[in-house]
């Protein structure tokens, strides 16, 4: 059987199928119609002499179907018949012979005459007449290449292709409901369209408690939400103290610039390590393909805690975005071309000391390529200042006078904001709780000398903790950094993060959640629920004093056209789902846990 597209003369929802001339319609003929949710018209016609065409009848259908003859047809035109009401899904159902039967009454246009004696069976359904219509006009070709059902034991390794065509026949016979609400996801995007009534409907944007924020940021096309999370954060603090306005806002360029910069640094190091191997010849391609630059803009928690205790911190003003710091896929193309060429040189050398000996010239071919990394960096992103002037504008003081800072004194002298003070808790499910594990060689840059590496860390607790830490957290005027799975469940237009927030049975017709019974534990193990985003939680909802919050409210640095104009509303159900590391003080942990994290770390795998 082969499916083509329907005749363009031949109306959409219209069943044409070989007739020998029969009046259909005297004889008392009923089917349901074409051109309404249900269908509300069928003409039967004679398109051919060896052809029957069927272009569908309602949903079910759908695309044409064009078979061939078993006996022919002849040429001239049959009569036209229109049938009406649905009584004709049973009586096209009982006309066709049983499977395996080819009659000549049937392989001619004694259907009609069959469709006008046919007593309708109660439990007829368009899919089996369909079916059946397919297997009697398809020719011996195609009813020797049908499959039969797979058995109870299910599908076996090869996927059938009569299973197939049997779903598909299912999918087109859903309710006109389910129909509709397809046609409008298909048209309009999924998030649009399949947003849970019910959700909304429960859905309010108070909060009993909130911190002061600052305006929306928008991080663009970019994957810097690792640097806004935290300047975010920083900068919530600083507008409780009354230290700034809400419209403050630190240069997340200046911190992007540096981030770059030290990555092409840590590649350079890794580079030589690999083309500078004994045994390994430099420019080998295995060797070149193990060494290759890999620059992207992505960070967490502990690489905006180097970045900033090592380059310090400047307002917006002092350094603000530009057209490649919003759009990073250029700028990281550009910075991996570059260390590309630093690479081969230093795969040279190293073949050149194979090969003569002498003296390395590592480090100067890198300083080399480093000086040509900044260049880049400096005409894409521009020159992070090394002093500037600010005057903090405030209702207490609306007329400062402008003082002026380093990077370094503005993070000390005026944000005054102590890393050590803060610890990252986690709840992974498959690690032991009230240990802190720990990523050795994870640092995000190289520590000057006499300074700890600031290595990816974090203590583990169990879910129950997170919450209740990341409720303390806000409730002592701190704003949470959290770290999240943001692709699922997260309504875009909305803000909404809720596990319910949209309703799969509904649009794809299912009796149920597919992944109804997973655990935190399973989802993650199965790749479903990984973490891929950072934000701010500044406040709660909880109506009742020492019950459960309902809600959390997130500040996120997609800008104002996404979320509730910038904010998203969490859910507990999906906080505890999809959270999985917050940075809290440390004067929130109790002494087992404090002790855990400041004994020796586990080694992370």
């Amino acid at each position: 059987m082969r499916f083509r597209p329907a005749a363009a003369s031949l109306l959409c929802w219209t069943l044409l199928l070989a007739g020998t001339g029969s009046d259909a319609s005297a004889a008392g003929i009923r089917l349901v119609g074409v051109k309404t949710s249900a269908p509300a018209g069928v003409s039967v016609t004679a398109v051919g002499s060896s052809l029957i065409s069927v272009a569908g009848l309602g949903a079910p259908l759908g695309a044409g179907l064009a078979v061939p003859m078993a006996g022919g047809l002849p040429d001239q035109a049959v009569p036209s018949v229109t049938l009406q009401d649905d009584s004709a899904l049973q009586a096209l159902s009982a006309a066709v012979p049983a499977e395996g039967q080819r009659t000549p009454e049937s392989a001619t246009g004694g259907l009609i005459e069959g469709l006008a004696r046919a007593v309708p069976p109660a439990e007829a359904s368009l899919g089996a007449a369909v079916e059946k219509l397919q297997r009697l006009y398809s020719g011996p070709a195609a009813v020797a290449d049908e499959e039969p059902e797979p058995s109870a034991q299910g599908l076996p390794e090869h996927l059938p292709i009569g299973w197939v065509r049997r779903r598909l026949d299912l999918s087109r016979s859903r309710s006109p409901a389910v129909l509709e609400r397809q046609a409008r996801v298909q048209k309009k995007g999924f998030r649009k369209e399949a947003v849970n009534p019910r959700v909304l409907s429960l859905h309010n944007d108070r909060y009993t408690m909130e911190l002061p924020v600052g305006l929306v940021t928008d991080q663009k096309d970019s994957g810097r939400c690792w640097i806004f999370a935290g300047l975010n954060m920083l900068r919530s603090r600083l507008i409780s103290q009354g230290k700034v306005r809400k419209d403050f806002e630190f240069s997340e360029n200046h911190v992007y610039y540096f981030s770059q910069l030290e990555r092409a640094n840590r590649a350079l190091e890794t580079a030589a390590k690999k083309v500078y191997a004994k045994g390994k010849p430099g420019l080998a391609p295995e060797t070149l393909e193990t060494a290759a630059p890999d620059i992207n803009d992505g960070g967490n928690f502990a690489a905006f805690q180097f970045l900033v205790e090592k380059y310090g911190l400047v307002p917006k003003s002092a350094m603000p975005e530009t057209k490649s710091s919003g759009a990073t896929t250029l700028l990281d193309r550009e910075l991996n071309s570059s260390l590309g060429l630093t690479v081969r040189e230093l795969a040279a050398d190293s073949r050149r000391l194979a090969r003569k000996g002498g003296e390395s010239r590592a480090r100067r071919i890198k300083e080399a390529g480093l000086e040509r990394i900044v260049k880049i960096l400096s005409a894409h992103l521009g020159v992070p200042p090394s002093r500037f002037d600010y005057a903090p504008k405030t209702k207490r003081s609306p007329k400062a006078k402008a003082r002026s800072y380093t990077p370094r004194g503005f993070l000390k002298d005026f944000v005054r904001f102590d890393f050590d003070d803060y610890v990252q808790v986690a709840s992974w499910p498959y690690r032991r709780r009230q240990v802190s594990y720990e990523s050795q060689g994870s640092a995000f840059g190289t520590p000057r000398p006499g300074d700890r590496p600031v290595n990816y860390r974090f203590l583990n607790v169990d879910m129950d903790r997170l919450e209740a830490l990341a409720v303390a957290g806000l409730e002592s005027g701190q704003p949470v950094y959290v770290y999240a799975a943001m692709d699922r469940d997260a309504d875009p237009r909305t803000g909404i993060m809720h596990p319910a927030v949209y309703d799969r049975a509904s649009v794809y017709g299912l009796s149920e959640e597919p992944e109804t019974g997973l655990t935190r534990l399973q989802s993650l193990a199965l790749g479903l629920n990984t973490g891929n985003h950072l934000m701010v939680l500044t406040g709660f909802d909880r109506p009742e004093q020492g019950q459960p919050v309902v809600k959390f409210k997130v500040e996120n640095s997609w800008g104002p056209k996404f979320g509730d104009r910038g904010v998203y509303h969490m859910y507990r159900g999906w906080f505890r789902e999809h959270v999985f590391n917050i940075i809290v003080h440390k004067s929130l942990l109790s002494r087992p846990e404090l002790a855990a994290w400041t004994s020796e770390a586990r080694k992370l795998d």
